[in-house]
């Protein structure tokens, strides 16, 4: 007889146990990488070198790496486990992957405001401004995606099953960017649906974190290559200065284009095919 998962239950221990889990993984994320970004390499790095620019780069990818080396340290000790989930030998494909979902998405949704004349471009900069950004996004897309879905999402699915560890997660990630400039509620509820969901089943396919970084990165780098606004921010350097008109609705308003219908239906069909995707593994796995 084939062997069946049991269906996550509801049990008070293994709802404490879940939320310590997550409580201990959070709190080690957060406090060790701060510790060493502002009490270790931002005053050597001062110190050494006088390139204010040169310094945040170097302590922005410093600070990354300590941001994985905790998660990595941290579960290895208490869930007693291996960490597949930083396997580096996935990078490349991670990388081509998530890329092309994230950068994708937002080209699409870019090219049908251009088509609808609601976007247009008047000047384009240098490549080299958008070193700033990328590094930035490199360090914020490492950061949340292990706290939202290497942590939040990968042990709520665990415990409570894949779309209980989906609905949780996005709907955490999405109202956590409530301190953007241009958010509503639908701004909270426009990213839980298409960045969420996105990198959660992302991850939960591969299960390795690369996949949803790349993913976050290249998403929010599609934004700034453009020239628009990305979460609300506007003063990020871009490659392209352009202008962006219509209908909140249809162009996002302040917040820009993650707040459009257009992100939002684009992201979420690709959402559907691939958990149809993940649920077609797990059933063939379930048959075995």
């Amino acid at each position: 007889m084939a062997n069946r998962k049991r269906t996550p239950t509801f049990s008070v221990q293994k709802l404490v146990r879940t939320l310590l889990l997550i409580a201990g993984g959070i709190t080690v994320c957060l406090l060790i990488p701060a510790i060493a970004k502002f009490l270790v390499f931002t005053p050597i790095f001062s110190l050494i070198s006088t390139e204010k620019e040169i310094n945040k780069s170097i302590v922005a990818l410093l600070t990354s790496a300590v941001i994985v080396l905790s998660y990595y340290y941290f579960f290895l000790i208490v869930e007693k486990r291996k960490i597949p989930d930083l396997n580096l030998k996935q990078l490349p494909s991670a990388l081509l992957f998530g890329s092309a979902i994230g950068f994708g998405i937002i080209s699409l949704v870019i090219g049908i405001l251009y088509l609808m004349g609601n976007y247009s471009v008047y000047s384009v900069n240098s490549m080299s401004v958008l070193l700033q950004p990328f590094l930035l996004f490199l360090v914020m897309g490492v950061f949340e995606e292990i706290i939202f879905r290497g942590i939040i999402f990968r042990i709520i699915e665990e415990f409570w099953g894949i779309r209980s560890a989906l609905l949780i997660s996005s709907f955490l990630f999405g109202f956590t960017h409530f301190s953007n400039s241009g958010f509503n509620y639908f701004s909270g509820i426009a990213i839980s649906l298409h960045l969420g969901l996105l990198t959660a089943i992302v991850f939960s396919i591969y299960r390795n974190i690369w996949y949803p970084v790349f993913l976050h990165v290249s998403w929010n780098m599609a934004f700034v290559i453009y020239g628009v606004t990305v979460s609300g921010a506007n003063d990020i350097p871009s490659y392209m200065n352009a202008s962006l008109t219509g209908p909140t609705i249809i162009s996002g308003g302040l917040f820009g284009p993650e707040n459009s219908i257009l992100t939002i239906i684009i992201s979420l069909v690709v959402f559907l095919f691939l958990y149809s995707k993940k649920t077609i593994a797990v059933s063939a796995e379930k048959r075995k």
